[in-house]
């Protein structure tokens, strides 16, 4: 009888160890690895918190045009909508990408935009003259 609970003493101890690792996030979940041939926005700055990986600004993706008109179609692997909410970017592509205050890269509004070299991490709100933190609507490669 005591060999039998001993047993259910460890299994629920090893049940309730899995239970906590689970539930504990690794640093891989901790932020997300923007691969080469990406943009990635992010929610935080410094490249912190959800990540956005806009196919159509990858070059590898398949889905190339090289613009994103409106981000309101986008969202974060959190679920949270794209627009009005980036904080980071990273632009891990060989080309500048302009990002825009604006949806239709600021066509039918005046507004700023901020161009990330290639390579280049960029925090919103950085700069005063610059795209301010939580106001990315639009991205663009110039060729």
């Amino acid at each position: 009888m005591k060999l039998r609970t001993v047993l259910r003493s460890a299994a629920a101890a090893a049940l309730l160890l899995t239970g906590t690792l689970a539930a504990t996030p690794s640093a891989a979940q901790a932020a997300w690895q923007c691969q080469i041939g990406y943009v990635c926005f992010y929610e935080n700055f410094d490249l912190r918190g959800s990540a956005a990986v806009p196919g159509v600004l990858s070059l590898w993706s398949g889905a190339w045009p090289g613009q994103l008109a409106d981000f309101r179609n986008r969202t974060y692997t959190n679920g949270k909508n794209l627009n009005d909410s980036a904080s980071s970017v990273y632009n891990r592509t060989g080309l500048t990408l302009y990002v825009f205050e604006h949806g239709d890269f600021n066509e039918h509004k005046s507004g700023r935009v901020t161009a990330v070299g290639p390579g280049q991490a960029w925090n919103f709100g950085q700069d005063e003259g610059m795209l301010q933190d939580n106001r990315a609507s639009s991205a663009r490669f110039f060729e």
